[in-house]
């Protein structure tokens, strides 16, 4: 029997367009799967929090924050709950108060959020004294860092003052109350729980009592911290500002220190 050619030809019509409905359906599959997998990254993306990006944050950044919430006598929980609390609309790393002003580092921006969290929530602090035979080299380190975060101060002559007013560092009735200063109040010598507290509490005093108010070279500093009466005139003890003047020769500003670094020079 014979098959017409107009039959073969529409035959093969059929199955050509049979062939390429499963081509198109396949091509269109495929498109539809991977729109589904840009679907799903995409929410995947706007699944993510504001509390996802602090977490994430105190992860990547964990020696910082907890070297901070050490310092301050608050556990890395409620300081954690605190960020939390306080950035529940949006979230700056370099704005951790929320308040519109953005520092240039995470440890300015964290030294203010505690701070003004010290001032606000004291209860949250534990002002548990601790005190630990550390190396020298530590506690001048502490003065280089934090002088790097305040830095209207200048390390070397912070350096000098604790080094005469401490003997060294080595004055105990100073020392077993991490003061490294001299620091006074109405009962005596100021205690601070912890070195690294003591010393940050002295460096920021000088940033903002001293340096912020113009008082920038050894005699200005001298008249308010130690002052005498000559004549009729209040000025800088001489003696003192000669051996303040000695002693800053003996050190150097090292303020490009890590808390990697710092730790290392602890024991």
């Amino acid at each position: 029997m014979k098959i017409k050619p107009k039959l073969i030809s529409l035959s093969i019509t059929i199955i050509l367009m049979i062939i390429g409905g499963i081509i198109q359906f396949s091509t269109n599959n495929k498109t539809r799967m991977q729109n589904t997998v840009k679907l799903k990254e995409v929410s995947s993306y706007h699944e993510i929090t504001i509390e996802d990006k602090i977490v994430l944050n105190i992860e990547e950044n964990y020696d910082t924050y907890l070297f901070y919430s050490k310092m301050f006598g608050i556990s890395m929980d409620n300081l954690k709950k605190e960020i939390i609390n306080t950035n529940k609309e949006s979230f700056n790393v370099y704005d951790l108060s929320n308040r519109g002003t953005c520092y240039e580092t995470l440890d300015i921006s964290l030294l203010h959020f505690l701070e003004n969290l010290e001032e606000t929530k004291p209860k949250l602090f534990n002002r548990k004294y601790q005190y630990k035979k550390v190396n020298k080299k530590y506690i001048y380190g502490l003065i280089d860092y934090f002088s790097s975060i305040y830095d209207n101060v200048d390390a070397k002559t912070l350096k000098a003052i604790a080094y005469l007013e401490s003997g060294n560092l080595s004055a105990s009735s100073m020392m077993l109350k991490n003061n490294i200063f001299g620091g006074m109040a109405s009962r005596g010598l100021i205690k601070y729980p912890s070195i690294e507290y003591g010393v940050y509490r002295y460096v920021l005093l000088m940033s903002k009592s001293y340096y912020g108010k113009g008082l920038t070279t050894v005699e200005t500093i001298g008249k308010k911290y130690n002052p005498v009466t000559v004549g009729n005139k209040q000025v800088a003890n001489p003696s003192w500002v000669a051996q303040v003047k000695k002693f800053i020769s003996k050190f150097e500003n090292n303020t490009s220190l890590t808390l990697e670094t710092l730790k290392e020079m602890e024991w």
